[in-house]
C-alpha cells in the first residue's frame, strides 16, 4: 500500500507573478536589462544579423533578386542603418556608434558601387 501520511505536510504552491503584473514597464525593463549585461552590444547584434540576413537574400544565387556582392551590400546596410535609427529612437539600443558603423558601411559600398559603374561594370 501507499503511505500518504507524508502528504500532510504539504504547503500550498505560492508563485511570484510581481515581474508580469505590470505589463506596460515590462518590455522597456527586459531591452534595459539586455543592453546592461551586454555592454550596449545587443542593438549591434541585432542589426548584424538583419545585415546579414539581409544580404544573404539578396546575394543568394537561388533568390529571387541574385544582385552581386556591391549592390546586396549598399542595400543591405542601408536597411540596416534605417532600422538602426528606428531603434535609436524607439530607445531599443543606446549605442550610436553601431548605427554610424553601418553607415560608413552604405557610404563606401555606394561610392564603390559609383567606382564601378564609371568604370563599365
Amino acid at each position: 500500500m501507499v503511505n500518504l501520511s507524508a502528504l500532510n505536510n504539504i504547503s500550498p504552491l505560492n508563485l511570484n507573478t510581481t515581474v508580469v503584473e505590470n505589463t506596460t514597464t515590462m518590455i522597456p525593463q527586459l531591452v534595459s536589462n539586455a543592453n546592461t549585461s551586454s555592454d550596449n552590444w545587443f542593438g549591434l547584434i541585432i542589426m548584424i544579423g538583419i545585415f546579414i540576413w539581409v544580404l544573404w537574400t539578396l546575394f543568394d544565387d537561388r533568390g529571387a533578386f541574385r544582385l552581386d556582392l556591391i549592390k546586396s551590400t549598399v542595400f543591405a546596410s542601408g536597411v540596416t542603418l534605417i532600422i538602426g535609427a528606428v531603434m535609436l529612437v524607439s530607445n531599443l539600443t543606446t549605442t550610436f556608434s553601431h548605427v554610424l558603423w553601418f553607415g560608413a558601411i552604405f557610404t563606401l559600398s555606394l561610392i564603390a558601387t559609383y567606382f564601378l559603374k564609371s568604370k563599365g561594370g
